[in-house]
């Protein structure tokens, strides 16, 4: 394999510049690790505030989410496979599990959104305390979130959070996303030039043609490019919100920057916003 060349899209490559290039693309896709939060962060949070705790480890659910999404978008970046394929179907072979990938990571970043208002909606005691868990998972969108932030228009942080998750929501980029990804999960299965076949027949009648129904053909590489934007862009909103929200804005610290386990503030001098409470600024 040392000695192997590969011609791809009219360039050549030896099997070391083909790694490199995947190196260098991987690279490219940061991870949040401020994500992540020790269980003691956690306990310590719930037994003060149910919400913050659970929008806590929405954060970190949301890291390994975009590690999952990361993994398949380098394996689909990847050239050459050296398992798992049979060579007696050619490049082809290669295309298949490249595919493969391509369409978990497609799915994985499709969530992202989903994690990051469930933060939100706890976060700011959007929820109605009484109610459980699996209720509130229910009831959490986007739509709901806007309708009461829009009806407090005016309060500088409502309006912040307001223009900041429709921006997101409304970005050329993570609608393209969505638009793939709802168009496997609902409607049709996406085809890959170079892995797939086309029908070599047209069929028309009147002013309709048979291809009109047919699936979609994506270029693997541009949708690839695609989807390493939209990391970059679900990072960058994933991080504004987290600092937005403050999670360790609620304890009192000691003199050598340790949190004090025996108080926590009042949430009028953490939180921003809580929809329960009826408190907005």
């Amino acid at each position: 394999m040392s000695n192997l060349k590969i011609i791809y899209n009219q360039i050549e490559y030896d099997l070391e510049e083909l790694i490199e290039e995947t190196r260098n693309f991987s690279r490219e896709l940061k991870l949040p690790d401020i994500f992540l939060n020790s269980v003691d962060y956690l306990s310590i949070q719930y037994f003060f505030d149910i919400g913050y705790s659970i929008s806590n480890q929405k954060f970190t659910d949301l890291f390994y989410v975009l590690q999952s999404a990361k993994f398949a978008l380098i394996n689909a970046h990847t050239k050459i496979h050296r398992y798992g394929v049979v060579w007696k179907g050619g490049y082809r072979s290669q295309m298949w599990l490249r595919k493969q990938y391509l369409l978990n990571s497609l799915l994985w970043y499709n969530s992202c959104e989903d994690y990051i208002l469930q933060s939100i909606w706890f976060a700011f005691d959007f929820f109605d305390k009484e109610a459980n868990y699996s209720q509130e998972m229910a009831k959490c969108n986007l739509s709901k979130i806007t309708k009461i932030l829009k009806k407090k228009k005016g309060c500088h942080n409502c309006d912040f959070l307001y223009k900041m998750v429709c921006d997101f929501h409304e970005s050329e980029v993570i609608k393209g996303l969505r638009d793939q990804a709802n168009d496997l999960k609902h409607r049709q299965f996406p085809k890959i030039n170079g892995c797939d076949s086309i029908s070599g027949i047209e069929v028309i009648m009147g002013s309709k043609k048979a291809s009109d129904y047919f699936p979609i053909f994506y270029d693997i590489d541009d949708t690839i490019e695609k989807l390493k934007v939209a990391h970059i862009e679900i990072v960058a909103f994933a991080k504004k919100v987290f600092d937005f929200i403050d999670l360790k804005g609620m304890y009192h610290y000691g003199e050598n920057n340790d949190i004090r386990m025996d108080k926590m503030k009042s949430f009028d001098q953490y939180k921003k916003i809580s929809v329960a409470n009826n408190f907005y600024t």
